[in-house]
């Protein structure tokens, strides 16, 4: 069906023309019976071969028309010799060629005579914008029974000449180009009635396309208005902060002097530092901080080591400790966040490791969550350039609302926002696919390595990645995607494709979508009351073989990085295979 913009360029095409009926008729083998046809010669004189002679080679085109021209009464001059003749020449000269023109020989003159065939064109240049290969190919089956029909002429108008010589000639197939070009004239048409009836349902398509314009109109104003009401709402809420951020710095000033005299103190709350770094690296010997001669010294697995000697990453985690033990300095750990906080952090997973990423994100959530419920009037920003990061604390949103409001009255606050700062303006965060494929590679190395510490929540990162491909690739939700009967079809080994059957329904079994009701950071696989470790670690990786299975080079794009990923993947499917 032709799109409005070819509609445009004309209007309906009338029929396409018909091959005449003459054409149709044509037989090849009447042409060749005749040309190949021998006429027994009349005995003659010599002065009849003279004749004859010059009538075949110097005279009119053939016998017949030689006696038509002596028959006629006004014609006085020899078309032979050129000179005037009288009456009785003419009449002996008429009697003579009528000798030579016997009946047979003048029946197969005539026959040959309508054997020739007229011109035969025909022009399809309107519609070459519809059908152009086939009228390309209709011209090239045209001009060849065109040269057929005008070779047959030929032979014909020579054996007209030399009625008593056969002519042999080779097949030329006309029936079958004249086969050719009809069936593709009707092809032609065809496309001419599409085009035709696209033409008429021409008005209506535009009128569903002024519709549909105007609906995206609608939306379009919609939204600008509604970003209005939101701007001047966050304009009220910006005043409120920069009015209590104004307090809080006549607060933090008066605050200075007692975190100076604080700083000459070695001894500020040394057990409160190392139990966070047990917190954060799952190991109470990982990084020890102790006083030794009016100085910190610094442990690692119970080898005393210099801050330079352990990576960025590891001084950036003491670093964040140290912060949070000096805000709850002087307080019991119940009272620690009672006075209201402005916490400012700038990007706290700077060098950090995927391991201990993991940990600074659950330190930082404890840590939040205990800011929110210590002080209804207490206020953290944390910025960062990591997109992991930045997802992870797209997740906390929602626990950050609901340990406010579980703080008791009064202490709820608005929904956090998790804003992106691009091209000078601040933006919602959005997972985009960059962070698809970190996902991804993160559920291979997961696969390839288990451990306690990404456990909690590679669940989670797995249940995001299938949403995604079942998203992009199917349209569909996960649930919709586990419930389909075609996602599995592409895959040809029964046994797999009643495997993961299984396994869809398992995962979608145990929780609704994460991007439908965000959840914790630590994973929709949440407990051991749905799944054990061992469960964990199967449906991880099973659900990244399950995409491989489906669409692998999907798979392999996004792990390009990983060496070998392509033959361990297919390893972990032959597993599956000779289960």
């Amino acid at each position: 069906m032709a799109n409005l913009g070819q509609l445009n360029e004309g209007d309906e095409l009338p029929a396409v023309p018909s091959l005449p009926s003459w054409l149709l008729q044509v037989n090849e083998d009447q042409f060749v019976y005749a040309l190949e046809r021998v006429i027994d010669r009349p005995d003659l004189t010599e002065r009849d071969k003279r004749i004859l002679s010059l009538v075949e080679k110097e005279g009119s085109s053939n016998l017949l028309e030689s006696r038509k021209y002596f028959e006629a009464e006004t014609n006085g001059i020899c078309p032979f010799c050129l000179r005037d003749i009288d009456e009785d020449e003419k009449a002996d000269l008429f009697a003579t060629i009528s000798a030579l023109l016997n009946e047979e020989a003048d029946r197969h003159s005539r026959e040959l005579s309508s054997l020739i065939t007229p011109v035969f064109a025909m022009d399809l240049t309107d519609y070459e914008k519809i059908s152009k290969n086939d009228v390309d190919a209709a011209n090239a089956l045209i001009e060849d029974i065109q040269n057929t029909l005008a070779f047959f002429n030929a032979q014909l108008e020579l054996k007209t000449k030399n009625l008593y010589s056969p002519v042999s000639i080779e097949d030329q197939h006309l029936q079958d180009s004249i086969s050719k070009l009809n069936a593709v004239l009707a092809t032609i048409e065809e496309a001419r009635q599409s085009w035709n009836s696209a033409i008429k349902n021409k008005q209506g398509v535009v009128e569903n396309l002024q519709a549909l314009n105007k609906k995206i109109a609608r939306i379009e104003i919609n939204s600008s208005v509604e970003a209005s009401k939101k701007a001047e709402t966050d304009e009220i809420k910006q005043d409120e902060v920069v009015r209590v951020l104004k307090e809080k710095v006549k607060a933090l000033i008066s605050e200075k002097s007692k975190l100076e005299a604080q700083k000459s103190s070695i001894n500020i709350a040394l057990d409160d530092i190392n139990e966070s770094l047990a917190f954060i690296f799952l190991s109470k010997d990982r990084l020890v901080l102790s006083g030794e001669h009016g100085e910190y010294a610094l442990y690692s697995r119970g080898e005393k080591v210099r801050p330079c000697d352990v990576s960025a990453g590891e001084r950036n985690a003491i670093g964040l400790c140290y912060f949070f033990t000096l805000i709850g300095a002087g307080k019991s750990k119940e009272d620690k966040y009672s006075d209201s906080v402005f916490v400012l952090i700038d990007d706290p997973m700077s060098s950090l490791d995927q391991d201990n990423r993991i940990g600074i994100l659950s330190y930082l959530r404890y840590q939040l969550m205990e800011i929110v419920a210590g002080n209804r009037y207490s206020k953290a920003t944390v910025f960062t350039h990591d997109g992991y990061c930045m997802n992870a604390f797209d997740k906390m949103r929602k626990e950050l609302v609901n340990r406010s409001c579980a703080a008791g009255p009064g202490f709820t606050i608005p929904h956090p926002e998790t804003l992106e700062l691009s091209d000078r303006h601040l933006i919602r965060w959005k997972l985009d696919a960059m962070r698809y494929t970190e996902l991804v590679g993160l559920m291979y190395d997961y696969a390839i390595s288990p451990n306690d510490q990404q456990r909690p929540l590679i669940g989670n990162i797995s249940r995001k990645v299938l949403e995604a491909f079942a998203t992009f690739e199917f349209s569909m939700g996960l649930s919709e995607f586990a419930d389909s009967s075609t996602v599995l079809e592409t895959i040809a080994n029964q046994k797999l494709k009643d495997y993961f059957g299984r396994l869809m329904f398992s995962i979608v079994l145990h929780g609704e979508s994460h991007t439908s009701d965000p959840v914790k950071i630590e994973g929709v696989i949440e407990t051991a009351r749905e799944y054990s470790s061992s469960e964990i670690d199967r449906i991880v990786r099973d659900s990244l073989l399950l995409i491989y299975c489906i669409n692998g080079k999907h798979v392999l794009t996004h792990l390009k990085d990983k060496d070998g990923a392509q033959g361990q993947l297919d390893s972990w499917v032959g597993e599956l295979e000779n289960m």
